[in-house]
């Protein structure tokens, strides 16, 4: 086993600028922070940026030069010890907000995340057991699958997108399932993928009213589907029901309900339309390897390319689609970008051994990091970590802390919160235990831990004194602020003034005290 030693990785732009002219663009490597698998992606609807779902959170890229700007850790408002699955993303059409569904044992439900602030602000919608979901074009509602368990009624609720109230809903059916639900580009019409005990449909409802407009049925269950960019035809990838091998990409006409197109393409997974052409980018396969992209006119591949990939999206100017490789550590895909799943990465931050939960993250290449303990609940449990992306390559970790040097050999890998003061910190992945084995590049940060809540010392003068002066005016006495205290730190220095004049500078002190009178 390789352990991929230069904690970042290479994303690559295949340029699609025709069915035959394919031209490549090398972007620089960049480093992910990121502590688990990538469950779901999408671009910004004006390109600016891209954010990939994943377990605890989201990971925002800048979509232009496909650098991290940062992470955004998200917590379920009703299991919050629990870190949840990014299941589905949809963004607002301004790119401003982003839509999540938070997957967790229990459920799901629904957050509205300001962009790129990361702020939450509209949390707490349940949204039962699906995951499908979509903005509307116009940007005011949202369109949700719900669904309390498997053999229970499925609707679709439509919600303000401003506030998250329900507007809505549209009676599916009393069992079965509902995979995906999508707008049409023009916003006219949304449609969803059905599959009950023996049939399977493709509903589509009128985007306004939410009166059936068509009721399309396939032989086989439909594994994803798309919209063309007129919003006049939908593509459906089909498994059959007799023979899974046997998959097939449906084209059919939306107005009429019949089947425009079929072409017999092995193994074809998930896909997604080509903002303006009459392409489509496709999975082959989950358990297979390859993406290829399909001329719909003709139904020929125009470009095919290897490894485990899944999902992909189109980059909204059509110059390439992104997909996330599970496969190998680099892989670079003809008509796409790729984002290696298993290369060995590290982040820092802290983490609460009671709930499991990360409070706060501090990214490589990041300027003034600063860590307040005054930000931090249940402090005394509250750890510095190392994590890993994949987490079951790493056996143990070398974790430095300004010089002094500790082995983690167990996730998470962690070492005591320091106090307040400035710190640098170096991590270095190992493939066996005690830091033995293979070894990563170690990665460097440099940080400062504050305390903004800190109260002032108590001062305590001692016991009150009484004395005569002498014929000086004046008389000795013994100054003893020793019973001073400090309830979250240590007392370093101690001033003993009268009107603005310092008299002495430590906590027992002998001093010349001038007559005060009484």
């Amino acid at each position: 086993m390789n352990l991929y030693r230069g904690l970042s990785f290479v994303i690559v732009l295949i340029g699609l600028l025709s069915l035959n002219n394919i031209a490549n663009a090398q972007y620089p490597p960049v480093n992910i922070i990121d502590f688990a698998e990538v469950q779901s992606l999408a671009w910004s609807p004006d390109g600016n940026y891209l954010v990939t779902g994943n377990l605890g959170g989201l990971v925002l890229w800048d979509g232009n030069a496909l650098t991290l700007i940062k992470r955004i850790p998200l917590q379920s408002d009703f299991d919050p010890v629990v870190a949840p699955h990014v299941r589905s993303i949809a963004w607002s059409p301004d790119s401003d907000q982003l839509a999540v569904r938070l997957s967790y044992e229990l459920g799901s439900h629904l957050q509205i995340i300001d962009i790129p602030s990361g702020n939450v602000f509209i949390s707490g919608i349940d949204s039962g057991r699906s995951d499908g979901l979509d903005w509307s074009p116009d940007g005011s509602r949202l369109a949700v699958i719900f669904q309390r368990g498997l053999n229970e009624a499925i609707e679709i609720r439509f919600l303000d997108a401003t506030t998250g109230q329900q507007l809505s809903s549209v009676d599916v059916a009393s069992f079965g399932s509902l995979g995906r639900v999508s707008w049409s580009p023009d916003g006219s019409l949304i449609a969803a993928n059905y599959a009950g005990r023996t049939e399977t449909y493709l509903f589509v409802w009128d985007g306004n009213t939410g009166e059936l407009y068509q009721q399309i049925s396939t032989d086989g269950n439909i594994r994803d589907f798309d919209w063309n960019p007129s919003s006049t035809q939908i593509a459906t990838s089909v498994v059959s029901t007799q023979n899974r091998d046997d998959r097939t990409l449906q084209l059919w006409d939306v107005s009429t309900g019949a089947l425009a197109n079929e072409y017999h393409l092995d193994l074809i997974g998930d896909i997604d339309w080509h903002p303006s052409e009459n392409l489509i980018a496709a999975v082959r396969n989950v358990s297979e390897t390859g993406a290829i992209t399909i001329d719909m006119s003709t139904g020929e591949i125009v470009t095919e390319s290897q490894g485990r990939l899944f999902p992909l999206d189109w980059k909204p100017d059509g110059s390439g689609f992104v997909t996330i490789d599970r496969s190998v550590p680099l892989f670079t895909t003809s008509g796409g970008i790729t984002l290696p799943q298993h290369a060995i990465t590290l982040g820092f931050g802290t983490y609460n051994n009671s709930s499991g939960a990360y409070p706060q993250d501090m990214l490589p290449g990041e300027q003034n990091i600063i860590v307040n303990l005054a930000d931090i609940e249940q402090l005394e449990d509250t750890y510095l970590v190392v994590y890993t992306n994949p987490r079951n390559i790493v056996e143990s970790m070398s974790i430095t802390l300004n010089g002094e040097t500790f082995i983690a050999n167990e996730m998470p890998y962690s070492i005591p919160l320091p106090g307040v003061g400035s710190y640098t910190i170096s991590a270095t992945p190992y493939l066996e235990d005690n830091a033995q084995g293979e070894a990563g590049t170690p990665l460097t940060i440099t940080f400062e831990i504050i305390n903004t809540s800190q109260s002032a010392p108590t001062a305590n003068a001692g016991t009150d004194q009484t004395t005569t002066a002498e014929l000086s005016g004046s008389a000795l006495v013994t100054l003893d602020g020793s019973d001073s205290s400090d309830s979250d730190g240590t007392i370093v220095d101690y001033v003993w003034t009268e009107d603005e004049v310092d008299l002495a500078n430590r906590y027992l002190r002998r001093a010349r005290i001038p007559d005060l009178g009484q």
